[in-house]
């Protein structure tokens, strides 16, 4: 986990076909970092939540999963999402637009909502 030092990261795990979670969290935990085992703590939770999970307004966001809960926090990224340092910005807009598009219609962001394994 050392050798991607300060990258922001997005992970999320949803559905069949897609790997198994606990591997992501092993390897989470094995860290060093304490705000990598927190992420995997999240990441849990959303997990637990399952389908039960409608919209962004909840709790916990349903997938792709983007850990963003501490200012602080580094984090590794998984896939092929890059290496967006700016993902934290870009995701604090769209969650605040989020949250008031929920408000007003009821349901996810179109974005959200539609989103899809590519």
């Amino acid at each position: 986990m050392t050798d991607f030092p300060g990258y922001d990261a997005a992970f999320g795990f949803h559905g069949p076909g897609l790997p198994f979670p606990a591997d992501a969290f092993e390897v989470l935990e094995a860290a060093a970092h304490e705000d990598l085992a927190r992420a995997a703590g999240v990441a849990q939770e959303v997990v637990a939540a399952g389908a039960g999970v409608q919209t962004v307004r909840e709790r916990f966001p349903p997938i792709p999963l983007l850990v963003e809960e501490s200012r602080r926090a580094r984090m590794i990224v998984l896939g092929p999402s890059g290496r967006g340092g700016g993902v934290r910005q870009v995701m604090a807009g769209t969650r605040q637009r989020h949250h008031h598009w929920i408000r007003e219609h009821g349901e996810d962001l179109p974005e959200v909502r539609n989103w899809t394994w590519a």
